[in-house]
This record gives structure tokens, C-alpha cells and sequence, in this order.
């Protein structure tokens, strides 16, 4: 036996009808723009629903693009030119904030402790004899731009002394284009003690000389002596550099 429909089962039905039809409606006809932060649940968007390269740099706080860099995911943050910008922001605080010379005194230490000395001198030929470079209390060098009597050949002095009280055992390289010597070598010298290396004259116009000695023992100590010797100044041009590591003297 069937009943006729009554009124609350009429309204019901539609009731049902409508909130399926409108919510269908909601999911596929919304308008542009109409979602916005309050619609949108916390920690309900994921990684897999925003597009690739949808955020930016400057889309991230300060904090959260530090981890980024220190996770080393920069793939994509690098691809975004306006990063260059944030990272020179960055770095302009960093300096008025006087916190960018100890961050690079300190990342720098290990590699450039120890002493230094760089020097040129331009040499008449005959010339007496000059100070080159030295570091106090280990090594002094000097140069003398030599030639002989009624000549207009040039020849190259350099000498070397050991101002420390240890003994160094070291390798040594002579070079000369003319006459053609390229020559490795090891020798000791004790400490107070000095050595020349002499390089003849010739008759080269240009000549280029050549020195270099690497201590091996205590402590990294390099020296570099260049020089072209019969230049159109008619003497010597001499470049030295000398260098101690931070190593035990």
C-alpha cells in the first residue's frame, strides 16, 4: 500500500537536492578571486598543490630563506633574479651593521695568518746593493743589479739571509731564459748565515730571471724573485714577494 507524499517529506527531498547541487556548484563554479585566507584552513595547503617556482625570495622572511641557504636548497631560489637584490639588502646591513669584516676576519684566518712582504725596485746597472723584502727576525733579501766594467750587459744578485736562529732545509729553483738554465734544487742554510745567487751578465737584450726557495722545515716560508734585467732603462727590474705561514717560527 503506498502513501502519498507529505509535506515534510516533499521539503526534505528538496532540501537534500539543493545542498547537493550547490555545493557542486561551490567546488566548480566559483568566482575568480573569491578564495581567499579565510577560506583556506591551516596547514591544509601542501607542497604538491602550489606550482613550481610559485614562491620567491622575497615571498619568504628573513628566517625562513636562512634555512633555506643553509639547507642547500637553492634550486629554485637561485633561478629568481630578485634574490640579488634581498642578498645585497642583506649584506648592506651586515656592513652598517659593522658585523661583515668579523664574519669574513673570521672565516678568513686559517688562510691568511702569517706575514707578508711585497716589493719592486727598478735597478740601475752597477748598482749598489738594495733592500728587497723581509720579515723581521727570519729573512731579509736584497738585490744588486750587476755589470762589468765598460759593459752594457746587466747580471742579477740576490741574496738571502737566514735571521732566525734555526736552520732551514729548503728547495730551490734557478731560472734563466739566457743563457737557458731551469734548475731544481735542496740545500740547508743555518740560521744567521746568508747566500747569493748570482745570475751573469749577458749580452740578452731582455732577460728574465728567476728565484724561488720554499723552506720545508718548522714552517712554510716561500720566496719569489722575479726580474728582467738589460731593460731599455739600461738596468734591472726586480719584483719580490716573500711569505711565513702561521706556523710555529
Amino acid at each position: 500500500m503506498r502513501f502519498p507524499p507529505t509535506y515534510a517529506n516533499v521539503v526534505s527531498t528538496m532540501a537534500l537536492v539543493l545542498a547537493v547541487s550547490g555545493g557542486a556548484y561551490a567546488a566548480t563554479q566559483l568566482p575568480k578571486d573569491s578564495v581567499g585566507s579565510k577560506q583556506i584552513k591551516n596547514n591544509k595547503v601542501k607542497s604538491k598543490d602550489i606550482k613550481d617556482g610559485g614562491i620567491r625570495a622575497v615571498d619568504l622572511r628573513a628566517d625562513v630563506l636562512g634555512d633555506v641557504v643553509r639547507d642547500g636548497d637553492l634550486t629554485d631560489v637561485v633561478r629568481d633574479a630578485e634574490l640579488d637584490a634581498d642578498l645585497a639588502a642583506a649584506v648592506a646591513d651586515l656592513v652598517s651593521e659593522g658585523q661583515l669584516d668579523t664574519a669574513l676576519a673570521a672565516a678568513l684566518e686559517d688562510y691568511v695568518a702569517g706575514d707578508r712582504d711585497d716589493a719592486a725596485l727598478t735597478l740601475p746597472g752597477g748598482s749598489t746593493i738594495q733592500p728587497l723584502v723581509s720579515i723581521p727576525g727570519l729573512i731579509s733579501v736584497t738585490a744588486r743589479c750587476s755589470a762589468p766594467p765598460a759593459s752594457g750587459d746587466r747580471g742579477l744578485e740576490i741574496n738571502v739571509s737566514n735571521e732566525g736562529a734555526g736552520s732551514w732545509t729548503y728547495v730551490l729553483r734557478e731560472y734563466s731564459a739566457v743563457p737557458a738554465v731551469d734548475t731544481i734544487s735542496s740545500d740547508t742554510l743555518l740560521g744567521g748565515s746568508d747566500t747569493n745567487y748570482v745570475f751573469a751578465p749577458d749580452d740578452q737584450g731582455e732577460n728574465v730571471r728567476y728565484l724561488r726557495i720554499t723552506v720545508l722545515n718548522g714552517q712554510r716560508l716561500d720566496l719569489e724573485v722575479s726580474a728582467v734585467t738589460n731593460t731599455l732603462a739600461g738596468g734591472c727590474f726586480v719584483r719580490g714577494s716573500v711569505f711565513r705561514d702561521g706556523g710555529p717560527a
